[in-house]
């Protein structure tokens, strides 16, 4: 069995004037897979294992595209010896 794997993301955060911040995010993501199962049997153990037709050659591919937009107001309130950020 192998798999081959690789993703990309792309983010950017903008900030208005007036705080709000604006990230919109991109990502994909691929997969390959394929098995390799010439021998008919196996042994682990001392016992013997016979595949029988369950499990054969074969090759996949999958992917998946995925966007989004994150939106947050951060509030940012200070005191004498501390800082807080609250995000709504």
């Amino acid at each position: 069995y192998t798999r081959w794997t690789t993703e990309a993301e792309w983010k950017r955060t903008i900030t208005t004037d007036s705080g709000l911040q604006i990230t919109p995010i991109l990502a994909a993501r691929g997969d390959a897979l394929w098995t390799d199962m010439t021998a008919a049997s196996f042994t682990s153990g001392g016992t013997s294992y016979a595949y029988e037709g369950m499990i054969h050659d074969d090759a996949a591919l999958r992917g998946m595209v995925t966007g989004g937009l994150e939106v947050r107001y951060p509030w940012l309130f200070t005191a004498l010896n501390s800082s807080h950020v609250i995000e709504p």
